[in-house]
C-alpha cells in the first residue's frame, strides 16, 4: 500500500482556448492518492491479484483563486483484478480494469471497464509465441482528457477498440 501527497508550485497545464494549445503555469497543484494492491497465490498454477487506486488533483490558477478539481484527472478511482496461470511453458492472464469518477467536461463518459486476455507459449529459451486480445469488450474510452477546450471535444483522444495480436517474439 502506498499513500502520497504532493504540492507543486508553478505546475504545468495546457490552455486549449486558442487556435492551438499552449503550455501555461498554474499557481499550485495538489495531488493526493493511495494505491492498494493485494496478491495471492491460490495454487501452484494460479495467482490472483486485486487493486484499487484513488487520485485527487486540485489546481489553483493563481494565488487569489480557489482550488478546483482537475477535470482532466484520467483515473480518480481505478479498480483492478487479474488472474494469472503458469505451468511449464504456458502462461496466461485475464485482467479487468474499471475506472470511475471522471469529469464529463473532459471525457466522453464518467467510467469504463476493460478486459484483456493474454496467452504465451515459451517455445524455446529465445522464442515466445503469444496471443493477446486487448479491450475484449470493445469499450469506447480515452485516457487523456480534452482539457476543457472549445475545439477539442471529449472523446477526441479515444483509445483503440478491441485489438487481437498474434505473434512470435524472438530474442537475438
Amino acid at each position: 500500500m502506498s499513500i502520497y501527497s504532493s504540492k507543486v508550485e508553478n505546475a504545468i497545464d495546457y490552455d486549449y482556448s486558442g487556435a492551438k494549445g499552449t503550455a501555461v503555469n498554474i499557481a499550485r497543484q495538489k495531488r493526493q492518492g493511495l494505491d492498494l494492491t493485494l496478491s495471492r497465490q491460490i495454487s501452484s498454477l494460479w495467482n490472483l491479484n486485486a487493486g484499487y487506486s484513488y487520485v485527487h488533483i486540485k489546481n489553483q490558477a493563481d494565488q487569489a483563486a480557489d482550488d478546483i478539481s482537475d477535470p482532466n484527472n484520467s483515473g480518480p478511482n481505478t479498480d483492478r483484478i487479474g488472474l494469472q496461470y503458469k505451468e511449464n511453458k504456458w502462461d496466461a492472464a485475464m485482467n479487468f480494469q474499471a475506472v470511475s469518477g471522471r469529469s464529463l467536461q473532459s471525457y466522453s463518459d464518467t467510467s469504463y471497464l476493460t478486459v484483456d486476455l493474454i496467452a504465451n507459449y515459451q517455445a524455446s529459451e529465445r522464442t515466445k509465441v503469444f496471443a493477446k486480445i486487448l479491450n475484449l469488450t470493445n469499450e469506447g474510452y480515452e485516457i487523456r482528457g480534452s482539457g476543457g477546450s472549445s475545439w477539442i471535444t471529449p472523446g477526441a483522444y479515444h483509445m483503440p477498440g478491441r485489438a487481437i495480436m498474434i505473434g512470435v517474439e524472438q530474442k537475438i
